[in-house]
Formats: C-alpha cells, sequence, structure tokens
C-alpha cells in the first residue's frame, strides 16, 4: 500500500495499530544479543538475518550489560512487561512507553 493510498484513503485498512489499543502485556526476559561479539552493527542494532543460536542464548548469560546489573541484583531475569501505545484509529504505528515491572 502507497503512502498516498494511506492518506486519501481513511486510514491504514489493514496491520492497524488500533488492535493493540488496550495495550499489550506480557511476560518479559532479559535477552540483549546485541552483546554478543559480532552480532551487533557499529550503531549497536543487530545485522539483518542474523541468526540467533542456541550456543548464543547460553553466551548471553556472560553479558548482560547495565540491563543486567538490576537483573542481577533482584535475582530476576523475568518481568512483567506492559506497553501502551496511542489510540490511533486505522494509524499504522504508535509511539510507545514500554515498562518493564520486577
Amino acid at each position: 500500500m502507497t503512502m498516498e493510498a494511506i492518506e486519501v484513503a481513511v486510514g491504514c485498512p489493514q496491520g492497524s495499530i488500533h488492535a493493540l489499543r488496550d495495550g499489550s502485556i506480557t511476560r518479559g526476559i532479559l535477552f540483549d544479543a546485541t552483546l554478543l561479539p559480532g552480532k551487533a552493527t557499529a550503531d549497536g542494532w543487530l545485522k539483518p538475518d542474523t541468526p540467533v543460536t542456541w550456543a548464543d542464548l547460553e553466551a548471553l548469560e556472560e553479558y548482560r550489560g547495565r540491563a543486567g546489573e538490576e537483573t542481577r541484583r533482584l535475582h530476576r531475569y523475568e518481568f512483567l512487561f506492559t506497553a501502551a501505545p496511542l489510540r490511533i484509529e486505522q494509524g499504522m504505528g504508535s509511539p510507545i512507553n514500554p515498562i518493564a515491572t520486577f
């Protein structure tokens, strides 16, 4: 779908953020694959199509970074993850404020 079609029409007819209007509440687990050697780009993102293997998951035990300091202090690596988007009817995306509650 082109941007022109979205602007002329009444919004985005498919894939609207409105489906998540009540937010998302789920279990979160600390997992930052960008900490693995050779996985991240220079600007700190995963390279496109980067596989994350079982060995990588085990290696992440050693690389938890700053976010991991708090999880280690609490001895908690799982948390309640909540995120609430702006309620934009037929909108394609929305900023969110993700919150991890231990």
